[in-house]
């Protein structure tokens, strides 16, 4: 009879709690605007990142001629 009772006052005082509150507005599970800056800030370091090995390629390309490289690698070939 006793756990009869202590079930019924339990489930009485459960049942008249509030219920969880609702949220009155809707929330994406998963914010893409973060996610997005995110990105955009890595493709901006990918940008950087090319327009410094470009200028750093032509910068070889002035001391090294396309043509002074293959006439390398070809003296190259020949002694091997």
């Amino acid at each position: 009879m006793k756990h009869f009772l202590a079930f019924f006052f339990l489930f009485a005082t459960l049942s008249a709690e509030d219920p969880a509150p609702q949220p009155t507005e809707t929330q994406p599970l998963f914010d893409s605007s973060q996610y997005e800056k995110k990105l955009w800030k890595e493709v901006e370091k990918q940008q950087e990142r090319v327009a410094e090995l470009t200028a750093a390629l032509s910068r070889r390309d002035a001391i090294y001629p396309a043509a002074t490289v293959a006439e390398y690698k070809n003296a190259v070939q020949m002694l091997d």
